[in-house]
């Protein structure tokens, strides 16, 4: 039976064979303009499909080629035969060919590439290439800032209000009515803008021949990161990207800096260190009160070792006031216990208040409100 079944399978090829010679392609079935997520039918005349079957030969899974799947099978009352195909992937250009034991039908799927850029400084078109074009395509651009505005269909795009940062834009590949696919991809908008530390680098307290690594935010299409110390016999800094290390050598304060660059310019940005003299053993106390402040903060200065408990100390200190940009917007020097502040001049924000007493550095973090 099996070899009369071979047999007959064999008369088959050879009829079909002779008649797709003769009288042209025998598989009907769509070639082109093909979207994902839809059923296309392939249709051969009766027993092409038995029993091998129908294959894609190019369709290897588990590659860039498995741009098909096969739904079903079956045969149609005028006993024709048909494979159902959906080319799930056809985001994928390829020429693949739907095979039976009759006939073999090349079928083109489609592609779409992406065109990008790291940096938008004041306007910037982004592209989609359409591999084998089909006029079912389309593509939707959108922004999720506000910041960068994006015509949807020509994807041009254009920088806001000066706006500086990070944001999306997303393509929308639309194809026919039944499918839509969508591919994001980050972007940085305008000149750079360094992001706060990583970490308080001054609390708990950053003491001499100590190390502490710190980091920003990673920016996209940055070029370059620089990093420096305003006084390095304080604070030496080993920069690498957005990543540094801090060598706190003398007490005492300064401000180190980063620097990033990308393709729209060069922005800076300064970080306060103050360093102490942890050896213990002063006695030293400040406090600062009240905080937040508006008006005026009232700072304590104590020396617990000194037989004096009048309100002058045994010597003087030198205080000073840092704004979060390693900047001195206030200093003074006294022998007074007790020191009042003026602030209400101060923008609102978070400010350092230094007092280096004898041979340390005592530091608090204060606030500034209205």
């Amino acid at each position: 039976m099996k070899t009369k079944n071979y047999f007959m399978q064999i008369c088959l090829i050879l009829i079909y064979g002779i008649q797709n010679l003769v009288f042209g392609q025998l598989m009907t079935g769509p070639t082109s303009n093909l979207c994902p997520g839809v059923l296309y039918t392939y249709t051969s005349p009766a027993g092409c499909s038995d029993p091998y079957g129908w294959t894609c030969l190019g369709c290897v899974p588990g590659t860039l080629n498995s741009a098909y799947n096969i739904i079903n099978v079956g045969t149609n009352p005028d006993g024709t035969v048909y494979a159902k195909v959906a080319w799930d992937n056809a985001t994928t250009a390829g020429a693949f060919k739907i095979k039976n034991i009759c006939d073999s039908l090349y079928v083109f799927t489609n592609s779409i590439q992406i065109t990008s850029h790291s940096t938008v400084c004041s306007t910037g078109t982004f592209s989609a290439t359409l591999i084998n074009p089909n006029p079912n395509q389309s593509i939707i651009w959108s922004s999720d800032n506000t910041g960068l505005s994006i015509d949807s269909s020509t994807g041009y795009a254009y920088r806001l209000n000066g706006y500086s940062g990070g944001a999306n834009i997303t393509a929308t590949y639309v194809c026919g009515t039944n499918y839509s696919s969508s591919q994001s991809t980050p972007v940085w908008v305008g000149s750079p803008k360094p992001s706060s530390l990583s970490k308080n680098i001054n609390s708990p307290p950053f003491c001499s021949g100590t190390e502490k690594s710190v980091s920003i935010a990673p920016e996209i299409g940055a070029t370059s990161y620089t990093w420096a110390s305003s006084n390095p016999s304080i604070l030496l800094v080993e920069g690498n990207g957005n990543y540094a290390l801090l060598d706190a050598g003398y007490s005492g304060t300064c401000y180190f800096t980063v620097t990033i660059t990308n393709n729209c310019g060069t922005t800076s940005q300064n970080y306060i260190a103050v360093v102490s003299d942890c050896s213990g053993g002063g006695g030293e106390e400040l406090l600062v009160y009240p905080n937040p402040a508006s008006t005026t903060m009232t700072v304590s200065v104590t020396d617990s070792l000194s037989s004096n408990k009048s309100e002058v100390l045994p010597q003087s200190y030198h205080l000073t006031v840092f704004n979060r940009f390693g900047n001195s917007v206030f200093s003074v020097q006294s022998d007074q216990c007790t020191l009042q502040v003026p602030v209400s001049s101060l923008p609102l924000g978070i400010y350092c208040i230094n007092v280096f007493y004898k041979d340390a550095v005592l530091s608090k973090q204060v606030m500034i409100s209205k």
